[in-house]
């Protein structure tokens, strides 16, 4: 048995298929859209509520424009 058989894996940074980058990016647009909707719908539950001082209780915060990748903090507009 002299036959090698032994596969060899490209780097997971490199992309070797059109298919699965075009797969990649989608799932990150998903997931940006996903965070941002969950994010929008804590924002909306408590807009209404204010600190004793009479500041508002919840804000948003952080925003990060143009983000290539899944950005947790703050999602790309």
């Amino acid at each position: 048995m002299d036959k090698n058989t032994v596969v060899k894996f490209t780097d997971r940074q490199e992309i070797a298929d059109p298919l699965i980058e075009l797969l990649r990016q989608g799932a990150r647009e998903l997931l940006q859209k996903a965070v941002e909707a969950e994010l929008l719908a804590f924002m909306e539950e408590f807009q209404g509520r204010r600190l004793n001082d009479g500041r508002v209780a919840v804000v948003r915060n952080g925003f990060l424009r143009g983000c290539s990748k899944l950005c947790v903090s703050q999602v790309a507009s």
